[in-house]
């Protein structure tokens, strides 16, 4: 198997940013239609902001990559319950490349699965919690056992989660839901692609462009909002390096750099609110409590957690560049969550560092 990922870096909420490369699109991978609509994405004005707005959502949720934790049950299986998190993410992906390259129905159906998956990865990991064991995620899995009904979900998580229901937060969840179901079924007129499209030729015009970005912002929204409660720790970014070096313990932190993108999604203020209302929560004490009771690292500390085996053998490529070893590092504890989720444990693959250009970026 192999496995392509990216670390990328955000320093600030304005920064320049684009689905493109979030997604780390090649210009391979678009045709004509897709370049077109790529590069209208950014240069016509009533789509440049919501464009941005999905691509800093989208960006949030790539960053939760860094808090799936490898942590196995009993019968090992435990290994997998980041699979509906990922499947999510290559789906939304591939969504986003559809659309540019000219199949926005078959895109839009899509993003039904994305919702779908993640508000299920977040109902699993709540039940596996909840019962103390992953028997029922593992039956699931391997298909004996039926999948909850969506409605179940949406009224369990909330509750859960511990998400208010102010605002009629569940009516949204429903009617995106319903909207999206409409690509899957049969639109009514005013859902037409064609009519969106004002026609039938070779081109994703301004109105899908603009259909399409308004339903992947709120399936994002939907979906970040249930993944913030679910890991609330991702609201108190710590500096990860200075406490553990190129060490850290898989899956309990974000950094400053993880937290840019929910910076720029949710803003300064609906992030404070978050914060009071679930700064008390176990996991916080307990990963905050921990990360203070570590001694600072000086940077010579920090540089000797590298691993000599990971260091290039080519002296013009080693770098004492804390940063650059850090997103290295990120890049691939990323693989190896992704080999963890989609490998056979018990196959000669398993855990083997590969040598293709592709294992990690």
């Amino acid at each position: 198997m192999y496995f392509f990922t990216v670390a990328r870096i955000y320093r600030y909420p304005d920064d320049e940013i684009s689905l493109q490369d979030v997604w780390t699109i090649a210009d391979g991978e678009l045709s004509a239609i897709g370049e077109k609509a790529s590069e209208s994405l950014q240069s016509i004005e009533k789509l440049a902001d919501l464009h941005r707005e999905v691509a800093w959502a989208a960006q949030a949720l790539i960053e939760f990559a860094d808090l799936a934790d490898f942590t196995p049950s009993e019968k090992g299986r435990l290994l997998y319950k980041n699979y509906l998190y990922f499947e999510a993410v290559s789906a939304l992906r591939e969504a986003t490349v559809g659309l540019l390259n000219g199949s926005p129905r078959a895109s839009t159906g899509l993003l039904r699965t994305v919702l779908e998956m993640l508000m299920l990865h977040c109902w699993w990991q709540m039940r596996i919690s909840r019962k103390g064991n992953s028997e029922q995620f593992d039956d699931w899995l391997a298909g004996q056992r039926a999948k909850p009904r969506f409605r179940d979900v949406i009224a369990n998580n909330f509750e859960w989660l511990g998400i208010p229901r102010e605002a009629d937060a569940t009516d949204h969840v429903d009617q995106t839901y319903r909207r999206l179901c409409s690509y899957v079924h049969a639109p009514i007129r005013r859902e037409s692609v064609t009519i969106l499209n004002q026609g039938n030729v070779g081109q994703v015009g301004v109105g899908v462009l603009r259909h399409w970005l308004s339903l992947a912002r709120d399936v994002l929204l939907i979906s970040l909002e249930q993944l913030v409660h679910l890991y609330p720790q991702c609201l108190f970014p710590v500096d990860i390096v200075r406490k553990f070096g190129f060490n850290p313990p898989v899956g309990m932190y974000f950094d400053k750099f993880n937290f840019v993108p929910l910076q720029a999604v949710f803003g300064e203020e609906a992030i404070e609110t978050y914060r009071v209302r679930l700064k008390d929560r176990e996991i916080v004490e307990s990963a905050m409590n921990f990360h203070r009771s570590r001694p600072d690292l000086t940077r010579e500390e920090i540089l000797e957690t590298w691993n000599e085996e990971d260091k290039s053998e080519s002296s013009d490529e080693r770098t004492d560049d804390v940063i650059a070893l850090w997103f290295r590092t990120k890049a691939e504890l990323r693989s190896i969550s992704l080999l963890l989720t989609y490998s056979d444990p018990l196959g000669r693959h398993w855990l083997d560092r590969g040598t293709g250009e592709h294992d990690e970026e």
